[in-house]
């Protein structure tokens, strides 16, 4: 869509920040409902881990989850 092209440059500024601030860790999910994002890397082995990422707010589109992070 029209966001497109401001899409690449939200991914690339997350990659940034993830770089320089979470040890270059980013993790999106795409989920049946929308998508998710966070800086780090989520054990989904644990039950803490899980329930980290179940609590994490779901967004329509990439687009704005990567702008929440932003």
């Amino acid at each position: 869509g029209e966001k497109t092209p401001k899409l690449a440059n939200l991914l690339r500024q997350a990659e940034n920040l993830a770089e320089q601030q979470h040890g270059g860790q980013l993790t999106l999910l795409r989920v049946n409902a929308g998508w998710k994002a966070i800086y780090g890397a989520p054990n989904f082995e644990t039950d803490e881990g899980r329930k980290k990422v179940q609590a994490l707010k779901t967004f329509k589109t990439l687009y704005e989850a990567l702008a929440a992070m932003l």
